[in-house]
């Protein structure tokens, strides 16, 4: 260990992090990182490939990760993770063109019936832009914004509908998952879908757009 408590960057997301100068090629992200003593001390996650940096490493102190060691355990998924209800797709300035549409950003692609989000009254091609005072145009910034988030929170949500802007108050409910909805997760737990596909998402959101059938 070369260092404790390392403040890293990885896919937008601050982690605390071990550095290593152990060996880590790509494919390892996942192993177990040992002391001397045979104990599993980290997780490793990620390697620095910057051209003027050689050997550096990092990985999740094992501390971090025991809860949801324990919550595999008991539960068979980790506890705590937001499910928003609803499908989120980023809508770029090409794809925008192409279809003629008036807005770039981060629409809602299907909901989940019976979820909060559809209790909240979240509709297929809602825009969703800023959650609680954070502008967003992106699920990244959705990601972002709801970062220190936790399961039970009321989340103000800005959608801008058929030209008019309603504000949207969202319970977040625990992910958990299902025969039906582990083959749709993701990084982002938000995007989770328990009773749609890809192709009924798309569908949704698409007909909600252009009348599509």
């Amino acid at each position: 260990i070369s260092a404790l408590a390392r403040e890293v960057k990885i896919d937008d997301n601050n982690m605390t992090l071990l550095q290593t100068n152990a060996q880590i090629s790509p494919g390892n992200s996942g192993g177990g990182l040992f002391n001397s003593n045979g104990e599993l001390i980290g997780i490793t996650n990620a390697k620095d490939s910057a051209t003027e940096v050689e050997g550096i490493s990092f990985a999740i102190p094992i501390n971090n990760v025991l809860d949801m060691i324990n919550d595999l355990k008991s539960y068979g998924y980790v506890t705590g993770k937001i499910d928003l209800g609803m499908q989120l797709t980023d809508i770029n300035s090409n794809t925008a063109f192409y279809y003629g549409m008036s807005q770039t950003g981060c629409y809602v692609s299907s909901v989940t019936k019976g979820s909060n989000a559809e209790q909240a009254g979240f509709k297929a091609a809602d825009l969703i832009t800023k959650v609680n005072d954070t502008e967003v145009s992106s699920t990244s910034d959705v990601d972002k914004a709801l970062k220190d988030c936790k399961v039970g929170d009321k989340v103000k949500f800005t959608v801008s509908r058929s030209g008019q802007t309603t504000e949207l108050t969202l319970t977040l409910a625990e992910y958990v998952p299902t025969s039906s909805n582990t083959k749709n997760s993701s990084k982002t737990t938000q995007n989770s879908s328990a009773d749609s596909d890809d192709s009924d998402s798309n569908n949704d959101f698409w007909s909600q757009m252009f009348g599509w059938q």
